[in-house]
């Protein structure tokens, strides 16, 4: 699996386990749905800020959210 399509698996994953919808997410990040939208179906490709941003969004370390990307992709 491509980097990009296992970090939308995580994402998606990470945000069903919260329990919160793409606005939350966006809410809680200041990023747009439109933008949470494009990463989840692996449109986009996020910055290392935006990482870190989704990171404490879900409740994680962003070297936690890189690890769970780096197993999908393995």
């Amino acid at each position: 699996m491509k980097t990009q399509e296992a970090f939308a698996v995580v994402l998606r994953r990470g945000r069903s386990n919260g329990n919160l919808t793409q606005a939350d997410l966006a809410l809680r990040t200041g990023l747009t749905s439109r933008y949470i939208r494009n990463l989840e179906a692996g449109r986009s490709c996020p910055t290392l800020d935006v990482v870190f941003k989704l990171a404490a969004a879900l409740d994680m370390k962003a070297h936690a959210l890189v690890a769970a990307v780096e197993v999908e992709v393995d």
